[in-house]
């Protein structure tokens, strides 16, 4: 069965988790045509509580769950093949101390926080939702291709309008932001001033929201792009 990720976390909780599988379509950054392509791919929910992804029958991930509050489902087949995220757990089998986020094995820089008896504390800094790492590198060509281009062409830029030089600078610093983060507050609810990225954010659509949460963990007012 096809799903929405509203639909498959409400699913998959712990009150009502079971066996089952279904079909779910991922975003794949196809390196040839330097686009985000769709791909399908099977996630089996087992009765002794792994995720297990699948494509063509061939198994792409196992993950064993300690805790079934509202697991997280992976949103990109790179995230799949690549992310983990590490942490501990206390006797009771809920989250303690510090998080840090893995690509292939790799650290990812200052990504991560803390947890306590379950829950985000604190400062945390967050991966955007369909964040890749091929992505990121790319970024960094981008921004090396920017700074080779502002060598060649400042004379030309210096006899163009203002306008053309703030859109320039405007896309770096674009190119630098590509994640969002925030404040939990003690009951694992975000709070105070978040900069988040659109779920699909990517190199040709680049929406960043900028908002405030109450102590509720609700949003307030509009998010401003």
């Amino acid at each position: 069965m096809n799903m929405s990720d509203e639909n498959l976390m409400s699913e998959v909780n712990s009150t009502n988790w079971k066996e089952q599988t279904i079909v779910k379509e991922f975003d794949y950054y196809n390196k040839n045509k330097y686009m985000v392509e769709k791909t399908k791919i099977e996630i089996k929910f087992t009765s002794d509580h792994q995720i297990i992804y699948l494509k063509n029958e061939a198994i792409l991930r196992v993950e064993q769950l300690y805790v079934l509050n509202y697991p997280q489902i992976l949103n990109n087949v790179e995230q799949i093949q690549s992310l983990t995220w590490n942490g501990q757990f206390d006797l009771k089998k809920k989250k303690e101390g510090k998080c840090i986020a893995s690509w292939n094995g790799k650290v990812i820089m200052n990504v991560g926080g803390y947890y306590k008896n379950g829950l985000k504390q604190g400062l945390w800094l967050e991966l955007f939702k369909n964040y890749w790492r091929q992505f990121y590198l790319d970024f960094m060509l981008q921004i090396i291709r920017l700074k080779l281009m502002k060598q060649e062409n400042i004379r030309r830029i210096q006899e163009q309008p203002n306008g053309i030089t703030f859109m320039k600078i405007r896309q770096c610093v674009f190119y630098h932001y590509f994640r969002g983060g925030g404040l939990y507050n003690n009951e694992g609810k975000k709070t105070g001033k978040w900069i988040e990225l659109d779920e699909r954010f990517q190199l040709y659509k680049q929406v960043i929201f900028t908002g405030e949460y109450n102590m509720k963990g609700r949003q307030m007012g509009n998010y401003v792009l």
